[in-house]
């Protein structure tokens, strides 16, 4: 930043100019000024134009270092020139939407909103203060203090390549957009209709709720990712070279690339997202209750092996649609023969793309297996009925017990072998998913009844 000469629009209350025909360069706003404009209320009441300083295509807004911030606050009481921050003129909410400048803006207002305290011991003046702590000279020197505007018209606004393009550009200079942020003007609407969907997916291990799934389109990324897993044809070559790649080529399968064709896909495919993330959501809760994210009370899932988990998610809704029944062998197969050794799995060491495309088919291919399997009626697991001699045998373990109704199953009781896992939830007839119960308590369990004790006789 250059120290500034006084200029004839300084201390002048200028407002942001409404008219959206022309773009509007260099207009000078005070920070007191850019304070009340900037909260929509106020702005109303003033019947000024409102500044949305953090509108839905920006980046998520992230506090910077102290270093950065205290040397932001050093230069407006040095007066020296700041970049101009740059708006879009909304016409349909009718306000003035920040494009480029929104840490700068944000900053300054926490500070003048006396949200933070400054920690910056190479300007005294400054250090360790926040706004209120200032002596009213050096407040009001911060109010007085002026930023210039340039404005885009609306026209930019309607156009998402447009919006795009100007967004890329002014952003090159600053902290790098990941490829979320690149694209989040160009694909909002999609975004907006993945953004009101991902909260839910935070209750499973695969999407906790930590600062990193809150910004910068985390969370989205990932579910995107999951979405675009699931749709690789593996009878088809895997033509893609990095799971970034493969994101990117679903995204523009699905959501397009300019303006034409987003309107296109978004009628076409709004409906078929937010139904395969529902989808996700379900599977994803099913496998939790199968205990397919823990290991003896402890989250197994880490940055080493999360991918896995999102390919064996992707692929078994794919694969077996709402079909929960074969999700226990698929649990067993993950924990008994890939997470032990992945790299024996797999047959290869590393985690470049090669790897990526082999796991993903290996897991692909031995799915398919447990569905084809699955299919037969034949198979012992897939059969309603337990076997008598399993039923003896557990009830032998269980000391006679009945943990329904925790009664002793007497000689002559009539018993019923259960799934615990319930079988029309997916559940399967094997051994580790029976447990043996009085036959009224478990006519009364399927019928949403209490427990009862059978005295009938054999």
């Amino acid at each position: 930043m250059i120290k500034r000469e006084k200029i004839q629009e300084r201390g002048k209350n200028k407002k942001i100019p409404s008219m959206n025909s022309t773009e509007s360069t260099g207009v000078v706003l005070k920070i007191s000024y850019i304070r009340n404009i900037s909260d929509k209320t106020t702005a109303g009441s003033l019947h000024e134009t409102w500044l949305d300083i953090s509108p839905d295509f920006q980046r998520d807004y992230e506090k910077r270092s102290r270093t950065w911030t205290g040397s932001l606050i050093e230069s407006i009481f040095l007066n020296r020139m700041m970049p101009p921050i740059w708006t879009v003129y909304n016409k349909k909410e009718n306000c003035d939407e920040v494009l480029d400048g929104q840490h700068r803006l944000r900053t300054i207002l926490d500070f003048v909103n006396n949200k933070f305290r400054i920690h910056y011991e190479k300007f005294p003046p400054i250090h360790n203060k926040e706004f209120k702590d200032l002596d009213k000279n050096h407040q009001q020197k911060v109010l007085n203090y002026t930023i210039s505007f340039n404005k885009l018209p609306s026209s930019y606004r309607e156009s998402p390549s447009e919006l795009f393009r100007m967004y890329e550009i002014l952003n090159k200079a600053s902290k790098p957009l990941n490829k979320y942020e690149v694209y989040k003007p160009l694909r909002l609407e999609f975004y907006k209709v993945i953004s009101n969907k991902i909260r839910k997916f935070f209750a499973t291990p695969l999407f906790q709720e930590t600062p990193d799934d809150n910004k910068r389109g985390a969370a989205e990324s990932r579910i995107i990712q999951i979405m675009s897993i699931y749709d690789i044809d593996f009878e088809q070559p895997l033509k893609w070279s990095s799971m970034e790649d493969i994101k990117e080529r679903w995204c523009s399968k699905f959501m397009g690339d300019n303006d034409e064709e987003i309107r296109q896909k978004f009628n076409e495919n709004r409906m078929m997202i937010e139904d395969l993330m529902e989808l996700l959501y379900h599977s994803m809760d099913y496998f939790k209750q199968l205990n397919f994210f823990h290991e003896e009370g402890r989250c197994i899932v880490d940055k080493h092996n999360s991918l896995i988990f999102q390919v064996v998610l992707a692929r078994s809704v794919k694969i077996f649609g709402k079909n929960r029944r074969p999700f226990q062998n698929v649990v067993e197969f993950v924990k008994q023969d890939i997470l032990p050794n992945i790299s024996r799995y797999v047959g290869r060491e590393g985690r470049d793309g090669q790897f990526q495309k082999k796991m993903m088919s290996k897991i692909n291919t031995h799915l398919r297996y447990i569905m084809d399997t699955s299919s037969s009626c034949d198979s012992g697991s897939l059969t309603r009925l337990f076997k008598k001699e399993d039923k003896r045998k557990k009830l032998e373990e269980q000391n006679n017990i009945c943990p329904l109704c925790d009664k002793m199953i007497e000689e002559h009781h009539d018993y019923h072998g259960d799934h615990i896992v319930p079988y029309a939830q997916g559940g399967l007839t094997l051994y580790s998913n029976l447990r043996v119960v009085h036959r009224l308590c478990h006519q009364a369990l399927s019928s949403g009844g209490g427990n009862a004790v059978s005295t009938k006789t054999n």
